[in-house]
């Protein structure tokens, strides 16, 4: 909102305060340090207000400023200086004066007279005003006295306060001390004061900052670095951001991030005075950060207590509980900075040989290092994958690459080291530095197992980016570099399962189960078995049950080892939400746990598809809000993730945004060459389309949608379900019963296959439109209200059930049956209500009321069947109602059965829509 990034919670409380004009003085004081965005949040704040009628007065007083005389209540009063003339002449002059409007410049204004008016131009104002004041710090002391007097004495005006500050304001060595300073918590009372303490951005933040300001877009292990030196603050973001830029190339992540010469000027002042003792005790400080008082005096040459109390008082460092610790991560940046070379290396070897945590130790060594060195290397490598077992995934990358820059030429340790620094990279979930690594050292690994797993990891890198050109042309390359070695070849095939072109996929999967099966590769042979199992039944055969009870013995063996989202795809399309769930969520734990933040993003938009599909759209769409979130900080595309969010848009009533979204991804997929890509865009597009009533552009999308699938041989188009949108676009379009019946035919054969509800339920739907187009609506109608009885209490998406009952309804008022099309049109409104499917209510509705009529009451009913009918239809259990009525629960039951039969309904949501009529 407003260009603000990052301050979504800053902004809401800005605009819960200004969304009631005030009857009285209020206040928001945003705390701050220095470049943290206060005066970002201040200008969004004041535009806000704008748009809400407020009239907004401002000043953003500078340090030069604070020696000069009323020089913010001038800035302040300006846009109000024509109320002036109304004010008694003393008040008038002391304004004209201090607005340097008067006609005798020489002229002084009379304070007092300055306090009167300015409380009666503040207070009097027809319009709401809104007062900004950035930085309290620097306003002039006649200014503030003015505006205490004016403040404490406005007591009935629709008057906002929003004024920023820094947390030492109030500190007399940093300030013009408490006397002289506007303390708004000391001015309004307490109840009319609210606060904001504006604290680091979060790394996604900061990665869409550098890329709006700076058009600067880091690999996300350097964006956390720059995001650990700066402590999220964006003044000191941009400014490093700057500095990288000017570099030749990106320093590596483990490498320390240049220093602006603009941060050392913000902070020389801090820095100078210090004396030798104290500067060298904050060198071996900003090295070991964080670093406990024993280390920096084990590997200190002199007694370094009294020069980290003076570091303390110069506001540098803090001390408590044995620790030492930087008061702003810049600091220690510039302090690191200003060590010469041979300095920085000896005080790392002095560090190395006192610490005892095995990271700590190998990053000082290699710190200190200058030559290449095996046992150095050996060292870091251990130090990796200790790192690595810990979960820190971020930290055994970048030990990884050291240990690999560390190896000798020649040495044949090297490729292991090579291929671990990249593995722990892409496992980090920072995909382009993982990429750049590998291809920067490609050349350097012997064909075979080497040169083939590290084609497999760029695959898998480009795959997990959305470009499946890029994944299968190295997959491809892995296959030939693997050529006569069995087990890396299997393992290549089993990513092609996947990655090749789909006609390919099953051939891949024979030949990696057979390459595996004997072997060790237990995680690859269980993938290929999934991989396998999939594509089978995409090719229309019946699913083979033992492989993929095989995959999951293989899976059992090694527990924790999951990472095939086909099984899940896998009960998704035979609607078993419960057991995609599971599967997903435990999955999801791992990755998390594990900081495997691309598996998390795999995870998330198979998840929010599976709540969609299971009806809970809310829990969808923050599965969806989360991906979309973590795709931003990895700068990667998510495109199945927007599909659901688009899809919910288009349901929920937008269908522009998804139409317009649709458009895009399609023209992407078809520069790209990517049908996958572009069947995402038509299908959203068609969904749009046919929400819209738009039945000829839909149906013709949604034939070609379908004539590609036949053309990879997907008789079984498991994630594709376009099975209602298809028989709606094509009845709406005008098709003929010709073509609707070889249509519902394939549903026919594909539910013979594969039984599931939904197939069922689509073919009986297509059999009523069928029956509609032929003159018989009533035994359309007939057949999908039989479907829909057989089908109940089976897996069904709840949206799909709601379409059925809008057809069964349509179908009834065709057939001129007044009450059964009501019955059934009010079963799906409450059916899409349910859900929040706000576009499909308006269509249900829409349907309902071309009925016309009176809608029946429910004739019939003795007095103690309405009774039970209308206790049931407020939500009431048997056991209450038989508590109520003074009846057994055999005696309730009774009385609903014959309830529904006399309605000729089958629940209770049926119930409840004949009572409410």
């Amino acid at each position: 909102m407003r260009g603000l990034i990052g301050r979504d919670a800053e902004l809401a409380v800005c605009e819960r305060l200004l969304a009631d004009v005030p009857q009285r003085p209020v206040a928001l004081v945003v705390d701050g340090p220095i470049g943290i965005g206060k005066t970002a949040l201040l200008n969004a704040a004041a535009e806000l207000a704008r748009e809400r009628g407020y009239q907004v007065l401002r000043c953003q007083p500078t340090e030069l400023e604070t020696t000069l005389t009323y020089a913010a209540v001038a800035d302040l009063l300006e846009p109000v200086v024509g109320l002036a003339s109304d004010l008694p002449t003393p008040q008038r002059q002391a304004v004209e004066i201090a607005l340097l409007r008067h006609d005798e410049p020489d002229q002084v204004a009379d304070e007092r007279a300055l306090c009167f008016a300015t409380r009666g131009l503040l207070g009097r104002s027809s319009d709401p005003t809104v007062l900004v004041i950035d930085n309290v710090r620097w306003l002039d002391a006649p200014s503030v006295r003015v505006l205490r007097f004016a403040l404490r004495r406005i007591t009935d005006a629709p008057l906002v306060v929003i004024a920023a500050r820094r947390p030492d304001d109030f500190d007399p060595r940093h300030s013009h001390g408490p006397s002289e300073a506007l303390d708004i918590e000391r001015i309004l009372p307490p109840e009319a004061v609210h606060r904001i303490t504006v604290g680091g951005m979060r790394t996604g933040a900061l990665h869409h900052l550098l890329r709006d300001q700076l058009g600067l877009s880091l690999p996300r292990q350097l964006l956390a670095s720059v995001a650990t030196a700066s402590d999220g603050n964006p003044l000191f973001t941009l400014e490093l951001g700057r500095a990288i830029s000017a570099l030749p190339k990106l320093p590596a992540p483990s490498r320390e991030l240049p220093v602006p010469s603009s941060l050392t000027g913000l902070i020389a002042d801090r820095l100078s005075g210090l004396d030798l003792e104290t500067t060298q005790a904050l060198r071996l400080a900003a090295l070991a950060a964080p670093a406990s008082f024993d280390v920096l005096a084990a590997a200190s040459e002199q007694d370094v207590a009294d020069a980290l109390q003076a570091a303390e008082e110069a506001g540098l460092i803090s001390l408590g509980g044995g620790q030492v610790r930087f008061t702003h991560p810049v600091y220690a940046s510039v302090v690191r900075a200003g060590i010469p070379d041979p300095e920085r290396r000896r005080l790392h070897q002095r560090l190395a040989d006192v610490v005892t945590d095995v990271e700590r130790r190998a990053r000082h060594l290699a710190a200190a290092s200058v030559e290449p060195d095996e046992q150095l290397a050996a060292t870091l490598e251990d130090a990796a994958r200790l790192a690595s077992r810990r979960g820190a995934l971020d930290v055994a990358a970048d030990l990884a690459e050291q240990a690999a820059e560390a190896t000798p030429e020649g040495s044949p340790n090297a490729p292991r080291r090579i291929l671990l620094a990249g593995q722990s990279r892409a496992a980090s979930g920072d995909l382009g530095a993982a990429q750049h690594w590998l291809t920067m050292h490609l050349d350097t690994l012997p064909l075979g197992h080497d040169r083939a797993e590290a084609y497999l990891l760029l695959a898998t890198s480009s795959w997990h980016a959305d470009d499946s050109a890029a994944a299968e042309w190295h997959a491809t390359s892995a296959l030939d570099a693997a050529a006569g070695h069995p087990i890396a070849e299997g393992r290549v095939h089993a990513h092609l399962t996947v990655m090749a072109p789909e006609d390919r996929w099953l051939d891949h999967g024979h030949r990696a189960i057979e390459l595996l099966r004997g072997t060790d590769e237990h995680e690859w042979l269980a993938f290929a078995l999934f991989q396998t199992f999939y594509s089978e039944i995409l090719n229309g055969q019946r699913p083979d049950l033992t492989m993929l009870d095989e995959g999951l013995a293989l899976e059992s063996s090694r527990p924790g080892r999951q990472h095939s989202t086909t099984v899940g795809i896998w009960y998704k399309a035979i609607d078993d939400f419960d057991a995609a769930r599971a599967r997903y969520v435990a999955m999801l734990e791992r990755a998390r746990d594990a900081g495997d933040e691309a598996s998390v993003l795999e995870l998330l938009p198979h998840l929010a598809d599976n709540e969609f599909l299971a009806g809970d759209w809310e829990l969808a769409a923050r599965y969806v809000d989360q991906a979309t979130a973590l795709a931003g900080e990895l700068d990667v595309p998510t495109t199945q993730a927007d599909f659901v969010g688009h899809l919910l848009a288009a349901y929920r009533g937008d269908s522009a945004e998804a139409r317009s979204h649709g458009t895009d991804v399609m023209r992407r997929g078809d520069e790209a060459g990517d049908t996958w890509l572009a069947r995402v865009g038509m299908r959203l597009l068609a969904t749009a389309e046919v929400t819209s009533g738009e039945y000829v552009a839909a149906a013709d999308r949604l034939r070609e949608i379908s004539g590609q699938l036949d053309k990879m041989g997907h008789v079984e188009p498991v994630g594709v379900r376009i099975e209602l949108d298809q028989l709606e676009a094509m009845s709406g379009s005008g098709a003929d019963d010709a073509e609707l019946a070889a249509y519902v035919k394939r549903l026919d054969e594909r539910h013979e296959v594969i039984p599931r509800a939904r197939l069922r339920l689509a073919a009986a739907v297509g059999h009523g439109l069928i029956a509609s187009l032929r003159g018989t609506p009533g035994d359309g109608a007939a057949l999908v209200e039989a479907a829909l009885a057989e089908v109940e209490g089976e897996p069904l998406p709840p949206f799909d059930q709601a379409r059925a009952q809008l057809v069964a309804g349509r179908l009834h008022r065709r057939a001129r049956a007044k009450a059964a099309a009501r019955l059934a049109l009010d079963a799906a409104i409450a059916g899409f209500e349910k859900l929040g499917a706000t576009a499909w209510v308006e269509r249900a509705k829409s349907e309902r009321d071309r009925i016309g009529g009176r809608p029946p009451a429910p004739a019939g009913l003795t007095a103690t069947e309405t009774q039970v009918a209308k206790a049931a239809a407020g939500g009431a259990t048997t056991r209450e109602i038989a508590e109520a009525l003074f009846l057994s629960p055999k005696t309730v039951e009774a009385n609903l059965t014959r309830i529904y039969r006399k309605l000729g309904i089958r629940s209770r949501a049926e119930l409840g829509a004949v009572i409410r009529g």
